[in-house]
């Protein structure tokens, strides 16, 4: 499973579900977000650090602990998972490929990536796959309703993308209602995610 941003903090971390919680500035995972928790453990990782801004440095932020200052705490942490999670949607590339409008060639070439890649992920939800190619990073949509409509059987559709090797299908059940909550209008997110 992919991090959405790091937790730096010398104390536990309640939601570590999904964030990368550390104690050390070595095991940060690099081009996430970073929240950095307690004032006093702040100061000592970022010396040049304002008591006044919670921002410490492009993308490095920071919170007083919960012992500190709880409401800040609170806020700042709410405030840092929205920001995590609209940089995580924005950073994944989404393509919607309309079986019913592409001529048979771009069907053809669509298949064609699918099988020359290697560790694909399938979600299906509310009559969508959502296939995650790792190769070209890229997440698409298909809807089966549409292949439904097309006469076609969307279950032979996912049985051939079931086929490739290497193809695994993912379950979101491991996520926990409030991850599921964040990405509720992107389920397109759950298969790189899971990846």
């Amino acid at each position: 499973m992919k991090y959405i941003a790091n937790i730096l903090t010398d104390k536990t971390f309640s939601d570590n579900e999904l964030y990368n919680v550390v104690s050390s500035k070595e095991s940060l995972v690099e081009g996430i977000p970073t929240l950095v928790v307690g004032w006093e453990f702040t100061k000592l990782n970022y010396p040049k650090v304002s008591i006044i801004d919670w921002k410490v440095e492009d993308g490095i932020y920071w919170t007083f602990g919960n012992r500190e200052r709880r409401a800040v705490f609170e806020a700042r942490t709410k405030k840092f998972k929205e920001m995590a999670i609209n940089h995580f949607i924005k950073s994944v590339k989404y393509v919607n490929v309309s079986m019913l409008t592409s001529t048979n060639d771009e069907k053809l070439d669509f298949m064609n990536r699918l099988a020359c890649s290697d560790g694909i992920r399938i979600y299906c939800q509310w009559g969508m796959a959502y296939i995650y190619n790792p190769c070209e990073e890229v997440v698409y949509g298909v809807s089966l309703r549409e292949l439904d409509y097309m006469g076609k059987n969307g279950k032979a559709f996912l049985g051939e993308i079931y086929g490739i090797e290497n193809a695994e299908g993912v379950n979101a059940d491991s996520l926990s209602p409030s991850m599921k909550f964040a990405f509720r209008n992107c389920n397109y997110i759950i298969p790189y995610l899971m990846s």
